[in-house]
């Protein structure tokens, strides 16, 4: 079974000022409530259900991808022949998609609604948020960082 490596590994304090900056981001907070609440109300894969699973990641966390019913598709037919697949190639294959790698959705999607705990997300945003949370003293206020985030 081939597992991800990290080009470079996480450490414990990026991993807790990940943690400490999701507890301080109301709309993280709430977008996984609506992420959970979907995933409850849809737990499979038919066409309908992954659509509305696509659609809103794509909504929620900015994915870009443009012809959603077709990664709708796309995912389905992935999903439906998943099988015994491992979390890095069942990631990569939703990923590739239109000739593009949509390597930031397939792995919400599959963080969301497959499994929170084998599938990391992959994104630059977390990445940069942290090291800035981490380093925040040295940077911004708390509150000004905060209210930095909440922006609409």
């Amino acid at each position: 079974m081939k597992e991800a490596v990290l080009a470079v590994p996480l450490l414990e304090s990026q991993i807790e000022a990940a943690n400490r900056l999701h507890q301080h981001l109301q709309q993280w907070q709430v977008a996984d409530k609506a992420l959970s609440a979907l995933q409850l109300r849809f737990p499979g894969f038919d066409m309908e259900a992954t659509l509305l699973k696509v659609v809103v990641v794509n909504q929620l966390y900015g994915t870009n991808i443009l012809a959603v019913t077709r990664m709708a598709e796309h995912v389905t037919t992935i999903m439906l022949s998943a099988g015994g697949r491992n979390a890095f190639d069942l990631v990569e294959q939703i990923a590739l998609f239109s000739g593009k790698k949509h390597l930031s959705f397939a792995s919400k999607f599959a963080h969301f609604f497959i499994d929170m705990e084998r599938f990391p997300i992959y994104d630059s945003f977390p990445r940069w948020s942290t090291t800035i949370w981490e380093n925040m003293d040295k940077f911004l206020t708390r509150s000004t960082l905060t209210r930095l985030f909440l922006r609409t």
